[in-house]
């Protein structure tokens, strides 16, 4: 057993055997029994503490849950595709395969990058309606694919998520410099995402 007190309710429980979050993180954390909420939204220190002492068995659970491979970002031709698009940009494998799930089952086109390279190469190719980028990204910074992108379709609507910049200054900065239109912190739950699509597309 490994037992922890929920940030939230504060009830105990044991997180050895509590349900896993679906939060687009690279590491999963586990759903408090009693009130649902997962402790990815309780700080990096609670995280922390939460792996520092956690359990030989707990432990196992993570490297079990951890995927051995994922599936290959294969992106539909873009004549082919479902309109309006959403582009999706992060370099975490496993939040680009939940996203694809979330906003494909609201009946969009999801295109997916790596790196903030490769998503401005989609952006130019696919013209999407909607980019959802991670601030920090390799080979070209989420904010700065977004602000290029600004300059040559200003119609189109990004989101910045991050767990890095979550100084009020990034987030002025981005609105301000870089011409998002919203910047949310991580983690991002999938209800978080669609709720995002909702507001930025009609069907």
């Amino acid at each position: 057993m490994y037992i922890v007190n929920c940030h939230r309710c504060r009830i105990p429980f044991d997180a050895e055997i509590a349900a896993e979050c679906d939060c687009l993180q690279p590491v999963r954390s586990y759903r408090c029994p009693s009130c649902s909420v997962c402790f990815c939204e309780a700080g990096q220190r609670y995280f922390d503490n939460f792996w520092r002492n956690a359990s030989p068995a707990t432990w196992e659970r993570r490297r079990a849950a951890r995927p051995r491979a994922m599936p290959a970002d294969v992106n539909e031709p873009p004549e082919t595709i479902q309109r309006p698009v959403v582009l999706f940009a992060d370099d975490d494998p496993v939040g680009r395969l939940i996203a694809r799930q979330v906003i494909g089952a609201l009946g969009y086109g999801v295109i997916a990058a790596s790196d903030g390279r490769q998503a401005l190469d989609l952006a130019r190719r696919y013209e999407p309606a909607l980019i959802i980028t991670d601030a920090l990204m390799p080979l070209l910074d989420g904010r700065e694919m977004s602000r290029v992108v600004k300059q040559e379709r200003p119609a189109t609507k990004i989101v910045v998520i991050t767990s890095v910049y979550k100084d009020a200054r990034y987030k002025h900065e981005a609105l301000r410099s870089f011409h998002v239109d919203e910047y949310l912190q991580k983690p991002i739950k999938p209800e978080d995402l669609k709720k995002v699509v909702a507001k930025y597309l009609t069907r």
